[in-house]
């Protein structure tokens, strides 16, 4: 990871996931105090399938591709996410694990949302 994940200030938006204009102002608040950002280089893990699934994953800018990692070796290619997208691994209802693995395609910038907050 390239930046160092930062807080947001009052007034910054986080990430422009197109659902977050259904919320009302408390809501907004509460995903924006939430919120921190991280800037990832090419080639970058963003999420480790396996690892511990505490957050969604919204990126602003960049591609990334969310693939499965097979026990042959193979990995199976989910899809290409794009600026806006929401990510967030099935695992994290289930056994609170990431099922899936990111990895930045392009210079990316993303935002980090807790569960907690965001159920």
């Amino acid at each position: 990871m390239t930046g160092l994940s930062k807080p947001l200030k009052n007034d910054e938006c986080p990430a422009g996931w197109r659902n977050f204009k259904l919320l009302n102002k408390a809501e907004f608040q509460l995903i924006q105090k939430s919120c921190c950002k991280a800037l990832f280089k090419a080639d970058e893990i963003i999420v480790k399938q396996g690892s511990p699934a505490s957050n969604v994953l919204i990126l602003e800018s960049g591609m990334a591709k969310v693939y499965f990692e097979n026990s042959n070796g193979k990995n199976l290619m989910i899809e290409i996410a794009m600026p806006g997208d929401l990510i967030m691994s099935p695992g994290a209802f289930v056994n609170s694990r990431n099922a899936l693995t990111v990895a930045a395609l392009t210079q990316i910038n993303a935002c980090y949302i807790g569960f907690d907050v965001f159920r």
